[in-house]
């Protein structure tokens, strides 16, 4: 089987070069790809270099993006032309896309009878529009892997809300999904088949050498992430008010909206530090060498509820125990593998934390276990088998 994989995405070592990219989604993008290699499958990915898009002023990235192709790990990548301009960016991307695809469709169909499909990341308009009406013309199914929908923002321009609605549209236009969360399915194309694919890891990644055997007096809490009103970073912070006589300090790592706002805690309070932002191989080192990784992401019953933050999934592969709040968008299964806190409060957090730093071993036993699980039923290899399995029923 022929899998075209349409999206914004980077080789693995090309990622730190791009500012705007997504670190989660150029992984679960890579994930896919490089697991339907290693499924016997021919990939190609037809991908939007992440840029900032260029206004009047300059931003610093370059106003036209060459095309180029290059192979790496199985995985061709034909990496569009645009103009990064406002507008211009929309409708050269709208435009480049369909002639990638409509050369890959041709070329395809003349040499060889495997059949053919095209899945999509996420539901961008200019983006998704182009393939989902060349694909219905020439006959070729399409699959979205749905891993964001609009947030919803009061802030939002009307164009911008226009979008959302575009994008939300969308979703039911394609022929089968590949959803988050069951929630994105049934609320937003209920007559779709779909199957759950929450994240995935890869091995190789996590090193097999144990966690850091020694026994610090201070315990490491580690958060990382982008800062944003969705992180849960507030809660986070609110939480060290209630362990001032806890040996416990708060690492935390990332950027974005609320970065100052973390910089100004971090003066007031020397038990919680802003380390900045670090490329993901020492971020994994990190994780490892903590007494605790957490994701106080709180429950809004909308994006939490079709969204599952992937950094759980990385969290467990490190083999250090995990603190969450209990979100929807995250499968019941994962009650085997982390611990929730009884509610989104800092004083219940903070309960959960002493919990889980003083019965150390225990929970560092129950860490392990959930690491040697996780890296065997959710490497990429595995799920895209699944997700192969599921395309080739609906083809």
């Amino acid at each position: 089987m022929k899998i075209v994989l349409v999206g914004s995405c980077v080789k693995k070592e090309d990622m730190n070069k791009y500012p705007a990219l997504s670190v989660a989604g150029n992984k679960m993008l890579l994930g896919f790809a490089e697991g339907f290699a290693e499924n016997g499958c021919e990939v190609e990915i037809v991908s939007v270099t992440p840029r900032a898009m260029r206004f009047l002023r300059n931003s610093g990235e370059p106003l036209f993006q060459k095309k180029t192709e290059y192979t790496a790990n199985a995985v061709k990548f034909n990496i569009i032309n645009y103009i990064n301009f406002v507008v211009l960016k929309q409708i050269t991307i709208y435009c480049h896309i369909r002639k990638a695809l409509k050369k890959l469709i041709k070329k395809h169909k003349k040499t060889s009878s495997a059949p053919m499909a095209i899945c999509v990341y996420n539901t961008i308009s200019y983006m998704t529009g182009s393939v989902l009406k060349l694909a219905k013309k020439l006959g070729i199914k399409t699959c979205g892997i749905i891993a964001d929908l609009p947030i919803k923002n009061n802030r939002k321009n009307i164009l911008q809300k226009v979008e959302d609605k575009k994008e939300e549209k969308l979703i039911k236009e394609f022929d089968m999904l590949i959803p988050l969360t069951e929630f994105i399915a049934r609320d937003f194309a209920p007559s779709l088949p779909f199957l759950c694919v929450e994240a995935g890891i890869n091995p190789s990644d996590y090193s097999v050498g144990k966690n850091s055997s020694i026994e610090n007096i201070e315990k490491r809490v580690v958060f990382s992430g982008t800062l944003n009103q969705l992180s849960g970073i507030e809660l986070a912070i609110a939480t060290m008010d209630y362990l001032k006589q806890e040996p416990i300090i708060l690492e935390i790592y990332g950027g974005g909206e609320l970065k100052e706002y973390v910089e100004e805690k971090a003066k007031l309070n020397p038990r919680i530090r802003y380390c900045g932002k670090v490329d993901n191989a020492t971020m994994l080192s990190i994780q490892k060498s903590a007494d605790l990784l957490i994701c106080p992401r709180k429950p809004d019953d909308y994006t939490t509820k079709y969204t599952f933050p992937s950094k759980v999934l990385e969290y467990i592969c490190s083999g250090v125990p995990v603190l969450s709040n209990a979100l929807l968008g995250i499968p019941e299964e994962y009650k085997e593998y982390i611990s929730f806190a009884d509610e989104p409060t800092p004083y219940a957090w903070a309960l959960a934390m002493q919990t889980i730093l003083k019965d150390g071993e225990k929970q560092k036993q129950r860490a392990q276990d959930a690491r040697e699980k996780v890296l065997t039923t959710k490497s990429w290899v595995m799920q895209t088998l699944k997700v192969k399995t599921f395309i080739e029923q609906n083809l």
